[in-house]
């Protein structure tokens, strides 16, 4: 398989799709704002399947026009398609959302 997948690391919804890829061997990176910024059931996802794990702070990615923050720069540089499923209040996922419809990126939103 040649899909790298690029999943967040807090909330149950990131820990859940880090747990369905898994299952599905897939490979997976977790991307999180800040090194510590990683909830339990996420880091031990992690080490059980031997993910990546990514904090975007230390990451030197390139300058893109007003990026939130490291991470989402990430996923726009990194990723082919993003997938963000949002339950239609989280502050850090409507700010991503903004920000890519700012960019004229194309996205699947889903509801959760």
């Amino acid at each position: 398989n040649d899909t790298n997948w690029l999943v967040g690391s807090w909330g149950i919804v990131d820990e859940l799709a880090t747990q369905y890829l898994a299952e599905k061997k897939q490979s997976v990176v977790v991307v999180s704002s800040r090194a510590y910024h990683v909830s339990q059931r996420s880091l031990e996802l992690v080490e059980k399947y031997n993910f990546t794990f990514l904090p975007a702070e230390q990451e030197q990615v390139p300058k893109v026009l007003n990026a939130p923050s490291n991470r989402e720069a990430i996923f726009l540089t990194q990723a082919d398609l993003v997938i963000l499923l949002w339950n239609g209040e989280s502050p850090g996922i409507r700010r991503f959302i903004d920000w890519y419809a700012q960019q004229g990126q194309d996205f699947i939103l889903g509801f959760v």
